[in-house]
C-alpha cells in the first residue's frame, strides 16, 4: 500500500466532483486537465491525469506539484492543507485517525454517496 492512498482516493473523488464527473471514462482525463489549466494555470498532462486515476499504471508516488495543483483545484490551498482538512473525514461513524489503513469497502460507500464510479474505459467505446 503507497503512503498517502487514502488521501490519494479521497482527492480523486473530490477532482470527479469538482469536473461534474460521474463515471471516470479513459476521454475524460484530457477534459480533466484542460478545466485544470483553465481554472488555476498549471499544466497537468493528460498522461499525469491517467497515471494519477489509475488508468495507467504507475508504481510511484505523485510529485508533490501534481499533488498541489489537485488539491488546489479541488479549493485547499495545497497537498498539505487538503491532507490535513481530510484526516478526521467520518467514514462509517468513526473518525479516521489513520487514513492509510481505511478499507477499500468503506471508500467505496464514500464513491456511493457521491455518486461517483470507476469503470473499464474499454466499455465505452
Amino acid at each position: 500500500m503507497r503512503q498517502y492512498d487514502f488521501f490519494y482516493s479521497a482527492l480523486r473523488i473530490q477532482v470527479l466532483s469538482a469536473c461534474k464527473i460521474e463515471t471516470l471514462c479513459i476521454t475524460d482525463c484530457k477534459e480533466i486537465s484542460i478545466k485544470i489549466f483553465a481554472k488555476d494555470r498549471n499544466y497537468l498532462s493528460e498522461t499525469t491525469i491517467k497515471r494519477f486515476f489509475g488508468v495507467l499504471k504507475d508504481t510511484a508516488d505523485a510529485s508533490p506539484f501534481v499533488l498541489d495543483s489537485l488539491a488546489i483545484f479541488t479549493g485547499y490551498t495545497g497537498w498539505e492543507d487538503f491532507k490535513q482538512q481530510n484526516k478526521t473525514n467520518k467514514v462509517c461513524n468513526d473518525t479516521v485517525t489513520n487514513p492509510e489503513q481505511v478499507k477499500a469497502r468503506e471508500l467505496e460507500r464514500i464513491m456511493k454517496l457521491h455518486k461517483i464510479e470507476f469503470r473499464n474505459p474499454k466499455h465505452k467505446l
